[in-house]
């Protein structure tokens, strides 16, 4: 992957890209000579989530309102609002959500995924109505610069424009790309590809700006650092690259913290987990001994993670950076929340994990019983469930009686699959076997 990006750039570099039409398979030929050609640049980043999208959004709604269609803006409010914070202020939104109204402590949901694909197909949507509205029958073509450093919704955004656009015949999508017919079948499921046109190869590449020089880095700097959320979403990229392209790797992830929470507290969650990488060799020199902000920057991570069938590395997040480290016990009963979702709700097999201190006696070395032989215990005296075997280390030392607990610690509404191992989410088993009834 690495080394196709490099070639990738390696070939930008002389204008001799591999440009692809994506389409459905049953997609007619492209127009020839298409009225208007839409350049745009998909680079992450460079601009973001949206980048690239961010483009075909801002000439959508600016030629609509030289129109006069109103109607279409209205009718495309959510996506206009999220996809241009530069016109964030003209566009407010005005069928908002309890998680979009919500601040601070009140807030304690985060927006679905779903909600962000919602978005990818209004901002389709809108550039179907766009090009209905001013150019109806005229053919139009999409050019897509940097298409391997896009990600996940922008991504996802093209895919669904060449398959929607096929249906009327009027937009093609072309890919500036230099990956493999795996990654892009990856990338854009169901789709296909084939080689763009002589005359649209030959076309110039536009120049690409490169990172900030050290005067404008250290203005957009000074500006971020009394800027609001606003202020970050527009130029955290640059920021970002500017920090990268001198190797400040401590600022650099400082930027990529709080581009990380703006992705995630607006649901796009594949974005916020890119920056793990460039967050968590800095994370500890960064939240230091602050409990309130390792927890809150930890479960931003986490989210990301799990939300991106990376549930794994999210368990060791958890168990690495946030188990030794907090001692408060309300901060310690989320941490037991999310290692209890990690199990029950975002593992597809089975994870077994041995906690490495307990009140119990020590986790035997051999192998983790067979799911087919559960032992269950009472959650509380005042619930009548059990659950299946028990990760904590007095069932798994074979003890085959019931304990009882010194607090209730999980709902028990239902009983846990004898095929998942439930996680030690608090020492609470006692040392004094209940007897079975």
């Amino acid at each position: 992957m690495h080394k196709e990006i490099a070639m990738n750039l390696a070939v930008g570099d002389t204008g001799l890209q591999r440009l692809l039409r994506l389409h459905p398979a049953n997609a007619g030929p492209a127009a020839a000579n298409p009225a208007r050609v839409l350049e745009i640049d998909a680079d992450f980043a460079r601009d973001g989530t949206w980048a690239g999208a961010r483009e075909l959004a801002e000439r959508a709604y600016l030629e609509l309102l030289e129109h006069g269609r109103e109607d279409l803006i209205d009718a495309h409010n959510a996506e206009l609002h999220m996809a241009l914070p530069l016109h964030r202020e003209r566009i407010p939104l005005k069928y908002a959500c309890l998680t979009d109204t919500a601040r601070d402590a009140e807030r304690t949901r985060n927006f679905p995924l779903d909600r962000a694909y919602r978005l990818v197909h209004g901002l389709v949507g809108l550039v179907l109505d766009w090009k209905q509205a001013v150019a109806p029958g005229e053919p139009w073509l999409v050019l897509v610069r940097q298409y391997d450093h896009a990600q996940h919704l922008a991504t996802r955004l093209f895919a669904e424009l060449a398959r929607r656009a096929a249906r009327r015949g009027e937009i093609a999508v072309i890919i500036d790309s230099a990956l493999d017919h795996a990654e892009l079948s990856r990338r854009a499921p169901g789709l296909q590809t084939s080689p763009a046109s002589d005359e649209l190869r030959a076309r110039p590449v536009s120049p690409r700006a490169g990172a900030p020089g050290e005067v404008e880095g250290a203005a957009l700097e000074a500006e971020l650092a009394r800027g609001g959320a606003l202020d970050w979403e527009i130029n955290a990229p640059r920021l970002l690259a500017y920090h990268l392209s001198r190797g400040e790797s401590l600022a650099a992830a400082q930027v990529a913290l709080r581009a990380l929470c703006l992705c995630n507290h607006y649901g796009y969650y594949h974005e916020s987990a890119s920056f793990a990488d460039t967050v968590l060799p800095h994370f500890d020199e960064m939240v230091g001994d602050d409990e309130d902000a390792r927890w809150n920057y930890l479960g931003n991570i986490f989210q990301g993670m799990v939300t991106t069938d990376a549930e794994v590395r999210a368990l060791r997040l958890i168990l690495d950076l946030a188990e030794p480290r907090l001692t408060r016990r309300e901060l310690r009963a989320k941490m037991h929340y999310l290692l209890s979702m990690i199990y029950l709700r975002y593992s597809k097999s089975p994870i077994w994990h041995w906690p490495s201190t307990t009140s119990c006696s020590p986790p035997p070395t051999s192998t983790p019983p067979a799911a087919k032989s559960p032992m269950p215990i009472r959650l509380s005296s005042r619930c009548s469930s059990t659950t299946a075997w028990p990760s904590c280390a007095c069932a798994r030392a074979g003890r085959r009686t019931r304990w009882r607990c010194a607090r209730r610690v999980t709902p028990c509404s239902r009983a846990n699959s004898a095929k998942i191992a439930t996680p030690c989410i608090a020492r609470c088993c006692s040392t004094t076997p209940r007897r079975s009834t």
